[in-house]
């Protein structure tokens, strides 16, 4: 009795919960409906939505806008898509509107309206030189004339042009890079003011002389449309000036000019008597001044007679002229004298100086100096042979000589050193004249030739033997090249065999 009530009562449990199951359910269900119901039928009925921007473009050069660009932060409950209602006229300046229209995946649309403003550019893209004071601004290249609100800039900043010619430029606007060929150009002819001027006679002046105050973007060259006449004293004189800039734009200005006349010489001072020695040069214009009320005057020397080879005294001419024609001549006379050894001293002795080291033997001493003058005097048979102290004073003014001007000279300087030489000389006879020195350095007397010679010769000229120096004669064709006459040499001295 008591287990059947027991399974009456499990079962009556068991038809409640299925019942209770049954209700929720259908409670759930009834609610999903209603829920998701109302989604869809939002989502059916809700259009999409966007933020208008307004662009700026240049008419002709912007190109591949989207529909995107001109609406920005879409949303709407499905996926949207964006196309123009009207494709934008990119080509014609001016401010357009610009129609979007955005379509959701359930067809719902709506439609987004935005500005376009094109604008225009110069034709053709020139700018003034000079128009702007300082670097150009981006806003000069367009011709519309409310572009303050406008955001806009070059890539690098121009540079300052002076001269017309093209720049390439790279504009900056509203996100995009436009490259633009520009070029610029001076249409504006120079303005100038003028001034009067006086001037004496014979001198002349330059066409921007008469000029006080020049304007121009460019750089202007003057010229006069007819000389004026320099020479004329006394009469007031119009003078046009022709003014063209870089630009090829021209003007014309007037001045006044009146020439005074001039009938002061010019002054020449500072004239005295000079003194050289032979074959020195003269400083003619040394201390000489000339000076003139028109503040120039051309000086000329007439030494046409001095001759500074033979010693002697000579008339020299100073004659100064001014424009005018007025002129003013000073005499004085040059005196050549004979050479002393002071005035060749003063030549020699600075060379020796730097080119002789302390502690070197005479050896060294003699082959520094053979090389010093081989590089110092040139080759030249027009001086003449007249002493040593001639020869040495030619080599070392004229730096150039024959071989007795580098016998002479290296005579001299050796000798100035303490050492000891022998003249030698071609044998008489010989085809032509030659002249060296023989140096004797505790071993004996050797050849010594400074004398410049293309053929290569034993030691180059330096400390040769006897029988070294006819070797090279003979093997050049000219056995008589160092051949001497032995009994013209001092007694006790014999080259080295």
């Amino acid at each position: 009795m008591r287990a059947a009530s027991k399974s009456k009562s499990k079962k009556r449990i068991l038809v409640f919960c299925l019942v209770l199951f049954l209700v929720l359910a259908a409670a759930l269900s009834a609610a999903s409906y209603w829920i998701f119901g109302t989604v869809r039928r939002a989502a059916g009925t809700t259009a999409p939505g966007a933020t208008a921007r307004g662009r700026v473009g240049i008419a002709g050069l912007t190109h591949g806008f989207e529909p995107e660009d001109f609406a920005e932060d879409i949303r709407g409950l499905s996926p949207v898509t964006a196309c123009f209602e009207y494709p934008p006229e990119l080509d014609k300046p001016g401010r357009h509107t610009v129609s979007v229209i955005l379509e959701d995946s359930h067809g719902n649309r709506s439609r987004v309206t935005a500005e376009l403003r094109l604008l225009r550019l110069r034709e053709p893209l020139v700018a003034e030189l000079g128009e702007y004071p300082g670097p150009l601004p981006p806003k000069a290249l367009f011709t519309d004339s409310d572009t303050d609100a406008v955001e806009m800039r070059f890539l690098e900043p121009p540079p300052e042009m002076k001269s017309p010619g093209r720049q390439e430029l790279v504009l900056l606007l509203d996100g995009r890079e436009y490259p633009l060929d520009l070029r610029f150009v001076d249409t504006t002819p120079p303005r100038a003011k003028t001034r009067d001027l006086e001037i004496l006679q014979g001198g002349a002046l330059e066409p921007l002389d008469f000029i006080e105050e020049l304007i121009d973007a460019t750089q202007v060259t003057a010229a006069f449309s007819s000389e004026p006449d320099w020479t004329l004293p006394g009469k007031a004189q119009t003078v046009e000036i022709s003014l063209t800039d870089e630009g090829g734009n021209t003007a014309v200005v007037k001045s006044g000019l009146i020439v005074l006349e001039d009938k002061e010489p010019p002054v020449i001072s500072g004239v005295r008597e000079i003194h050289v020695s032979k074959f020195d040069t003269v400083a003619y214009r040394k201390g000489v001044t000339v000076t003139d009320n028109s503040g120039a005057a051309e000086l000329t020397i007439d030494s046409a007679e001095v001759n500074t080879g033979v010693p002697g005294s000579y008339v020299v001419t100073y004659i100064a002229r001014d424009s005018a024609g007025n002129e003013t001549r000073v005499s004085t006379r040059v005196v050549v004298n004979e050479v002393s050894a002071g005035a060749v001293n003063a030549l020699v002795d600075p060379v020796l100086k730097e080119i002789i080291a302390p502690g070197m033997s005479d050896a060294e001493k003699a082959a520094t100096i053979l090389a010093w003058i081989r590089r110092s005097v040139a080759y030249s048979n027009e001086v003449e042979k007249s002493s040593v102290i001639d020869g040495a004073h030619n080599g070392m003014v004229l730096r150039r000589g024959d071989c007795y001007t580098f016998f002479a000279l290296a005579k001299y300087m050796l000798e100035r050193e303490g050492i000891e030489t022998v003249d030698m000389r071609r044998v008489e006879g010989a085809p032509t004249r030659h002249y060296w020195l023989a140096l004797n350095f505790g071993n004996g007397w050797y050849h010594y030739d400074c004398a410049p010679l293309a053929l290569a010769r034993p030691n180059d000229g330096f400390m040769m033997s006897d029988s070294q120096a006819k070797a090279f004669g003979e093997a050049n064709g000219r056995p008589y090249y160092y051949e001497y006459d032995p009994a013209a040499l001092p007694p006790g001295v014999t080259i080295t065999p």
